[in-house]
């Protein structure tokens, strides 16, 4: 196992409800998670995402984005939040049989630390947008737009809107 940062889910949890004490469902689903250097989520992950869904037809057509009336924000977020968990499934694939035989994992992380939330952008109740959360090292909510592939600001009205997340 290398020095890669694995963080609890009770942890993830934490963090999530100090970062958004408003959230009204928060779903964990693995007990630890890898944290993912972030420089390597936007230089090489998402540009492999990016070629990814490319076989299944998608390009940048409205407005330069890959937003369709069936496949929009919270699908952009899942696929994406999908092909990282692909990537760190393919990358540590030994099972504990395996590794009780001497082979070794990147990290025996469940996961990685990457979710889906939801936000209201608009202000409003009638409407929301869906992007990936990340944590820094120091668990700061780290916020990437799948659509652009560029990490985000949030404000602390938007923060305060988040109500649904997803690891």
């Amino acid at each position: 196992m290398d020095n890669t940062l694995v963080i609890k889910g009770a942890d993830i949890k934490k963090a999530i409800q100090s970062s958004f004490p408003n959230v009204e469902h928060l779903i964990i689903t693995d007990k630890d998670y890898a944290l993912l250097d972030l420089e390597w989520v936007k230089k090489e992950a998402y540009p492999a995402y990016i070629e990814w869904i490319k076989v299944f037809g998608f390009q940048k057509k409205i407005r330069a984005s890959y937003w369709k009336t069936n496949w929009d924000c919270e699908d952009l977020s899942n696929s994406f939040k999908a092909y990282l968990r692909f990537l760190h499934a393919a990358a540590n694939s030994y099972t504990l049989s395996e590794r009780m035989d001497g082979k070794k994992n990147i990290t025996n992380a469940t996961s990685v630390s990457v979710g889906t939330i939801f936000y209201k952008n608009a202000g409003d109740r009638s409407g929301g947008h869906a992007i990936n959360l990340f944590f820094s090292e120091n668990m700061l909510p780290v916020y990437f737009e799948p659509d652009s592939g560029h990490y985000i600001h949030l404000n602390s009205n938007e923060e305060k809107t988040v109500w649904y997340v997803n690891f």
